[in-house]
């Protein structure tokens, strides 16, 4: 298995723009470029790649330009019709509230803690400088091991990430170091909304010193910004950590080798205080643990097409364990840079999470489950505001919980049965012996959530069903809101949400005569007169007027069982979207389900085709990310990494969900 891992150690010998190097463990992450460091961050950033350090904490909020801050309640909000009543949303932006609406937006956002740059004879390095370039990320340690040369001088750099802490360790050797040369700048951005998480136009109210010492090896910085601080503690044996501007820091050393580490904290000085091969042990067994305590997908490497589809696999598979298995959820470039401001998007956890489920890596995830029982307040919040019972999970938030403002996000709904479909994939996988347990403490998760499904749909007396009615929009993000009437996908997703739900209600004794009316009730999404099933019920017209977005009506069978499907129709469909959706408006994680409805309609060759096929959405960059082509903004897009491990896992493995 370790085998099958080192020989997808992606390895670098020029300046990719498109593949900088992470390491991290899940809540902290490192991006760097071919010199171990940071030293091109300017370039990449011109390349809409910038190299970012994040943590799971480091969240900014800026002040307006009068220094206030707003609340949710300062939003102006439409008003759409529902059944017999009006609900109340947050979707345009009004005359005179556009600066509420677009502060809310931005904030808080994820704040970039640090650029580590190399410098020699005291100048900034470009890539044309930097040759002999040899890196390699070393995926069974999580260490990244860069050669290279600048000036006439060698460099040999390893970079690394501790798994327990926020604590980036860095050792370089080069004769560079000793004669005073090479020195390495610690910047301190200030924290904004932007892909790069962060500026150098230094602010007024951003500050920077060094604290106090502790010892001859150990100083402390505090960084503050507005209200944001931030403590960096630097230790090192050989190492001079000098200020040498407002918020630059230099390190340097008369000894051939520079072996230093920065451990960041939110609100006290860490207490961390190991050497660096103490901490290469752990991580050592924190990599072997990930690899070998659960499942990978088996391929026929003799095969050039099985080798690539390896690759992505195994290359996703690290990039999920490192910015998509925290504490809190991820954003969907992760640990990277910022999307979105670096919100997270909870239409967006069902890709973030089920790749491990369904290899056998529960344990990564649980602390997911936690983190929704603890934002379940402000989810009912979201619910009762409107007058609906349960649970209204939000889409576009931060550690707040709360909607941010957007003329889609609010509106969104296919995200409501994500943790139920979670929980009941999770509960399979588990010891049987564990399984009750694991119910009772997740049960208010499911029936707050099937609740508000239930409540939300509406039932139509003269067809004797249940719909989906305006107002909403459904996964394929094309429609105005208020024409959206019975959406294929959603309609399918929820019905298999509550027959979950209902198994649980059974397990624990729990009767729930609502949920199974509605089970029985629930409108059944059908094929248009040509065949083909479309968006929703009033877009009969998807095929050729729709063509656009993500094509999910292909989602409702081999991403789920679905004993509803007519099987010819699905087939067609398949069939018309591979041959004329605008495959330039698709998103990553398209792929992934198309490839199990292909393989579910047995045709494993058309579902390898699907996982490889060669379109700007499907593009896995040397460092493994999911890469999208033609946009700016997403360097990274961990939702298709995770829709790729997810079909992978199910299609070349005996397990399946």
């Amino acid at each position: 298995m370790i085998e099958r891992v080192r020989r997808q150690n992606p390895k670098l010998t020029e300046v990719d723009f498109t593949s900088p190097l992470s390491v991290g463990n899940g809540d902290f992450a490192i991006n760097v470029d071919v010199t171990g460091f940071q030293t091109l961050h300017e370039e990449f950033l011109v390349h809409h790649n910038p190299l970012c350090t994040l943590s799971n904490w480091a969240w900014h909020t800026t002040p307006d330009k009068n220094g206030k801050t707003y609340r949710y309640s300062d939003l102006v909000l439409d008003e759409y019709p529902y059944k017999e009543r009006v609900v109340h949303l947050p979707v345009h932006a009004h005359k005179g509230n556009e600066e509420v609406y677009e502060w809310l937006r931005k904030n808080p956002h994820r704040a970039n803690l640090a650029i580590f740059e190399l410098r020699v004879d005291g100048e900034k390095i470009t890539s044309k400088e930097i040759f002999d370039i040899e890196q390699m990320l070393e995926l069974e340690q999580g260490i990244v091991r860069s050669e290279y040369t600048i000036k006439g001088e060698k460099y040999q750099v390893e970079t690394f990430v501790d798994c327990e802490s926020d604590t980036v360790f860095f050792k370089m050797k080069s004769v560079a170091l000793q004669n005073g040369r090479a020195k390495i700048l610690l910047r301190l951005p200030y924290p904004n909304h932007q892909i790069s998480a962060g500026e150098f136009s230094e602010k007024s109210t951003q500050t920077a010193y060094i604290k106090g010492v502790e010892g001859n090896h150990r100083k402390q910085i505090q960084h503050m910004c507005d209200e944001f601080s931030t403590f960096l503690d630097f230790h090192s044996e050989k190492c001079v950590l000098t200020q040498t501007a407002k918020t630059v820091f230099e390190i340097s050393t008369n000894e051939e080798v520079a072996d230093f580490s920065v451990t960041f904290s939110k609100n006290a000085p860490s207490d961390f205080n190991e050497h660096t091969e103490e901490v290469k042990v752990r991580l050592k067994k924190f990599w072997h643990d990930f690899w070998t305590k659960g499942e990978i997908p088996t391929f026929d490497v003799t095969d050039e097409k099985m080798q690539e589809l390896e690759r992505r696999g195994i290359l996703s598979m690290y990039q999920l364990r490192l910015h998509s298995s925290g504490k809190l959820p991820p954003q969907e470039t992760g640990l990277l840079c910022n999307s979105w401001y670096g919100k997270f998007h909870l239409e967006m956890t069902l890709w973030h999470f089920a790749w491990a489920i369904e290899t056998n890596r529960v344990a990564l995830i649980k602390p997911q489950f936690s983190w929704f029982k603890s934002i379940l307040p402000q989810a009912k919040w979201n619910a009762e505001k409107n007058g609906f019972k349960g649970a209204r999970w939000p889409k576009m938030i931060g550690p707040d919980a709360i909607d941010s403002p957007s003329f889609i996000a609010p509106l969104l709904i296919w995200q409501q049965t994500h943790i139920v479909t979670l929980l009941d994939w999770s509960k399979e996988k588990i010891a049987e012996s564990e399984r009750l347990v694991f119910q009772k403490e997740f049960w208010v998760l499911v029936e707050e959530t099937i609740d508000f499904v239930c409540d939300f749909l509406s039932y139509d007396e003269k067809e004797e069903k249940y719909c989906l009615v305006s107002p909403m929009i459904p996964s394929q993000e094309e429609f105005d809101p208020n024409t959206v009437y019975n959406p294929t996908f959603e309609l399918a997703y929820w019905k298999y949400g509550i027959s979950q739900a209902l198994r649980w209600a059974e397990d624990l004794g729990e009767k729930k005569p609502l949920w199974q009316e509605v089970y029985q009730k629930i409108a059944i999404p059908q094929p248009t007169k040509e065949g083909l099933y479309p968006s929703h019920e009033n877009a009969p017209d998807t095929f050729p007027n729709y063509m656009k977005d993500h094509p999910t009506q292909l989602a409702i069978l081999g991403l789920f069982d679905n004993p509803d499907v007519e099987m010819t129709a699905l087939e067609q469909t398949l069939s018309r979207v591979l041959k004329d959706w605008d495959e330039e408006s698709m998103w990553g994680w398209d792929y992934g389900y198309m490839a199990l409805l292909a393989e579910k309609l047995g045709n494993r060759t058309l579902a390898l085709e699907i996982l490889l096929k060669d379109c700007p959405k499907n593009y896995y960059a040397k460092n493994g990310h999911n890469y999208q082509r033609g946009r700016t903004d997403l360097p990274a897009y961990l939702p298709g990494n995770g829709s790729l491990v997810l079909a992978v896992s199910r299609i070349f493995t005996n397990t399946t969900t």
